[in-house]
Order: C-alpha cells, then structure tokens, then sequence
C-alpha cells in the first residue's frame, strides 16, 4: 500500500496539518475570528485557515474527534482551490475558506470520481496528537 500524505507540511501549497485551533488566529479580532471559523465549519471534521503572519501562501488544518482518512483528503482539496483561487483580502482568513467550502461541496465528489479515488482504499493518517471535541464553546 502506498502512503500518501504522511508528512505534516507540504510544499506547495504550504499546508500544515495538526496546529491548535487557538493557534490559526491571530490579532485583536482572535476571539470573534475564532467563533466564526467554529460556526463555518460546523459540518466538517476540521477547521482550516489561512496563515496570516507568512507572506507566502499557507494554510493550517486542525482536525476534530472523529476525522477521517477522508477528512484529510476534504482538507487537501480545499487547501488546493484556495492556492489556486487566492486573492488578497483583509479579511482572508474566512471569506476565502467560506468560499472554499462551497466550492468543496459542490465539487468534491466529481473530483472523487474523476481522479479515479477510491475512499474505502485511502489511507492517509489523520495526526492524533491534536483532537478538538466535537462540542466546542467559546
């Protein structure tokens, strides 16, 4: 079996997988950032944000309880249209991924189906060292 994507970073795009989800955000706005990011990404089994402190493209993913082999692969692809689709906005740490999101649901099944991925054959490791419950309140 082939092991695709175990290493924790990625050149290009820059994608860092396991990093705190207190962490992604930062400045004086962390606090309702933080909640709006918990909100946007209700329905899946991370969170994700784009580095505001690099000048290059980077994007850190946090996974929650209960990620999957997919859930990494749902992570890639968003980070991917992110790289491909970026702009530079004041607000790019979540106008940028709400975007994405929508493109992921609209998406995402062609792009499994036409790249030939098979999700009961995929294996890519979820990092476990850093979990967030399902039921998280700020």
């Amino acid at each position: 079996m082939e092991n695709v994507l175990v290493w924790e970073r990625f050149i290009r795009p820059k994608i860092t997988f396991g990093v705190p989800l207190e962490e992604m955000v930062t400045g004086k706005k962390r606090g309702s950032v933080l909640r709006r990011l918990v909100k946007l990404y209700a329905e899946e089994k991370y969170f994700l944000a784009v580095n505001q402190m690099q000048t290059e493209f980077e994007v850190f993913v946090s996974f929650k309880e209960g990620a999957t082999n997919v859930t990494v692969l749902r992570s890639g692809w968003q980070s991917y249209w992110l790289h491909q689709n970026r702009t530079r906005s004041d607000d790019e740490v979540l106008s940028q991924p709400e975007g994405s999101l929508i493109e992921l649901k609209d998406k995402f099944d062609d792009f499994l189906i036409q790249s030939g991925w098979d999700t009961d054959k995929v294996n890519l490791k979820v990092p476990k060292e850093i979990s967030i419950q399902e039921h998280l309140t700020l």
